[in-house]
């Protein structure tokens, strides 16, 4: 049976802090989305059946002029399945770009097709990379010392992948232009 890694996702996430789910999906978006995604209809789900493993606790906590906000809490469990997980090595996920199955049939089409694709990819890398660089400076401000080290590895990982799709994309699109003009 295949292991839910979002449940690893969140008790990562509520390891730091006790959180909403909204909150919770505001922190992916601006942090772990740019590698792992998830959805309010997978967060809420898993965050009930963490609480059903009992790796997580909530609260309701009254809100004036707004509906009660449900807070949770990572437990004393969770912390020990969390750290029981990061021990494991990760698994190979199947990769699926669809921009390289694009390019891998592009004998099949116009090679100024094949362009416009790269170059949107390029423009997309572009402003990834413009995006990531921004968060380095915003971590560098941050006072979270330990937090700041494995933020900025996985940084280091989307700039050094930006950086080189950025390459690829450039290097693609003179091969193909190249191949226009014979």
């Amino acid at each position: 049976m295949k292991e839910n890694k979002s449940q690893f996702a969140l008790l990562g996430l509520l390891a730091d802090r006790a959180m909403s789910g909204y909150e919770i999906q505001k922190i992916i978006n601006n942090s772990i989305g740019f590698f792992w995604q998830e959805s309010f209809g997978q967060i809420y789900p898993n965050l009930k059946k963490m609480e059903e493993k009992g790796w997580a606790g909530s609260v309701q906590i009254e809100q004036e002029g707004r509906p009660d906000k449900k807070v949770f809490k990572i437990t004393k469990s969770g912390r020990e399945e969390l750290a029981a997980w990061l021990k494991r090595p990760p698994e190979k996920f199947p990769l699926r770009l669809e921009i390289l199955l694009k390019l891998f049939f592009g004998n099949h089409a116009k090679p100024e097709i094949s362009i416009q694709h790269l170059e949107s990819e390029l423009s997309n890398e572009v402003k990834m990379l413009e995006v990531y660089k921004n968060i380095k400076k915003e971590i560098g401000k941050c006072s979270h010392e330990s937090q700041n080290l494995y933020s900025l590895i996985t940084l280091d990982y989307g700039i050094g992948l930006a950086e080189h799709n950025i390459a690829w994309c450039k290097k693609s699109i003179q091969k193909l232009k190249k191949e226009l003009s014979k």
